[in-house]
């Protein structure tokens, strides 16, 4: 009986050594992988080559391929992580590792979903649409689709928020005080793109006309308000479309 309970004992501790190395490895894998996508973004970010774009839609949706295989792995033990807080030199990042993950992931997760439920309109901007539509025609049914996945989007950057709240950067490594840094860098642009995108139906005129009072200044006149107010316009837009646009001369 002894020898068969020692025979278990070291058979789980081979399986639980073999896990370990086999999770240890898949980690390893993602990370480099969710390095590499994250090094390509900020200069096909920077480039409105269509091609560049799609690459950068494309590195997006592997950054969050990782960030899934990396949670499916270790996901259940990374709040254990606050219990950690004294190793040395990795303990304030290990404490902060279920924060760090659900803003990393909450980040990429809505930026994937926004690229996704946007590539249509796109593609509209960058490679040209009907010559017989106005761009607002054409986008604006792509906005209207993507509206669900947008509002998903935002309350993904919503929980990235919060759970960004939690942590203290001053207490983390450099290297991942950099990358946190990097996140905060991109996110208001994302979220400024996705409530963008969610409001530019309404100010596009779907469903009724939206009129709008178009003011022209000269700079050269300085006045409280910015310039001489040298002509008013009127602009209706309906359904996407440019209806009319009427301006005078605020001298007549």
């Amino acid at each position: 009986m002894h020898r068969t309970g020692c025979l278990l004992v070291s058979a789980g501790v081979l399986v639980l050594l073999a896990w370990t190395v086999f999770t240890t490895a898949r980690l390893a894998r993602h990370a480099v992988s969710l390095q590499a996508h994250a090094r390509a973004l900020p200069g096909l970010t920077e480039n409105a080559a269509p091609d560049s774009l799609h690459a950068a839609g494309e590195h997006l949706s592997g950054m969050k391929q990782d960030l899934e295989e990396i949670q499916a792995s270790v996901g259940p033990l990374l709040p254990l992580g606050r219990l950690l807080a004294w190793v040395p030199g990795y303990g304030p990042d290990l404490a902060c590792a279920d924060d760090l993950f659900d803003v990393a992931h909450g980040v990429v997760s809505a930026g994937d979903r926004a690229f996704r439920a946007l590539a249509p309109a796109l593609d509209v901007f960058v490679g040209g649409g009907d010559p017989n539509r106005q761009v607002g025609e054409e986008v604006l049914p792509v906005l209207l689709a993507a509206a669900p996945d947008l509002r998903i989007a935002q309350g993904e950057l919503g929980a990235a928020s919060t759970a960004r709240k939690e942590i203290d950067e001053a207490q983390l490594s450099p290297r991942v005080a950099g990358l946190l840094d990097r996140l905060d860098r991109y996110t208001p642009w994302l979220e400024m793109a996705v409530d963008g995108a969610l409001i530019a139906p309404t100010l596009l005129g779907a469903g009724e006309p939206r009129v709008y009072l178009v003011v022209a200044q000269n700079n050269q006149e300085l006045r409280p308000t910015g310039g001489l107010i040298s002509g008013v316009g009127v602009l209706r837009v309906e359904d996407g479309r440019l209806d009319s646009l009427l301006f005078e001369d605020s001298y007549t």
